[in-house]
């Protein structure tokens, strides 16, 4: 039997939901969820200065960004200041302890990720290096340094 278009999506789909659980389960110590870890990484890197920038980069309904922008700038992770120009625009940034968590979050993450991929043998970071294209630069970059040290 051949196989269809839709197996290929419902597997991406589950590996999707996979890895955003495996992601939760990492940064829960710091009580984020994936989705505040995701609005921490688009105001850190730039790709989002404005809730709807982060509702169109996370591909996300703007209420539920919203509500978790509101949880984060509750903890102090977050804060909202009006353009001077166009007092209308609120543009979002990171705080000094937004910062702090988002790279204790990170480094948890890779922490626990290096350490799932100390029990899995080169050929297979070889084989997954092959996947890793130019939207997961960051993943091909890290499988590249662990099959570095593995060598």
């Amino acid at each position: 039997m051949q196989t269809h278009l839709i197996d290929a999506f419902n597997f991406l789909e589950s590996v999707n939901k996979t890895m955003g659980q495996w992601i939760e389960d990492a940064v829960a110590s710091q009580n984020l969820t994936l989705m505040d870890l995701r609005i921490l990484d688009s105001l850190a890197q730039g790709t989002a200065l404005t809730a709807e920038q982060c509702s169109q980069n996370l591909n996300a309904i703007s209420s539920k960004i919203t509500q978790r922008i509101d949880k984060l700038e509750k903890s102090g992770f977050v804060q909202r200041r009006r353009e001077k120009l166009d007092r209308r625009k609120v543009m979002l940034q990171l705080t000094d302890q937004g910062l702090e968590i988002y790279d204790l979050a990170l480094a948890t993450l890779l922490g626990r990720w290096q350490n799932s991929l100390s029990n899995v043998g080169a050929d297979v970071l070889q084989i997954t290096a092959l996947f890793a294209g130019s939207n997961v630069a960051p993943i091909a970059r890290l499988v590249k340094t662990l099959l570095q040290k593995n060598s």
